[in-house]
């Protein structure tokens, strides 16, 4: 299995496509649940997280901007945005930290 998108702490050095658990750089054995990394790999850019992440933003951005468009606000668009943005990355933690203690339980 190649694990991706995975970095040595001590080195900094990128791990993406080795096939060991250890740095080649440092030597440093890398701990960490391979079903992670199988979640990450089957999942990518559009795994769960994200896609709720989105669907936040759309829920508070779309269905604001009626409103805001209907009361000539069109200032307060970007505003609506960075809510949703912030809405949208706390849900994302939230659901990730969910996901990590599902995971590290076993």
């Amino acid at each position: 299995m190649r694990y991706r998108g995975l970095f040595c702490p001590r080195c900094g050095y990128g791990l993406t496509g080795l096939v060991r658990q250890s740095c080649p750089e440092c030597g440093r054995r890398i701990e960490f649940d391979p079903k992670l990394i199988g979640c990450q790999k089957d999942h990518g850019w559009h795994g769960p997280a994200r896609v709720m992440g989105a669907a936040i933003v759309v829920a508070v951005v779309g269905t604001s901007v009626p409103l805001v468009i209907a009361t000539r606000g069109a200032f307060l668009l970007v505003p609506l945005f960075l809510v949703g943005m912030a809405a949208s990355a706390w849900a994302n933690r939230q659901f990730r930290n969910w996901i990590r203690e599902e995971f590290w339980r076993r």
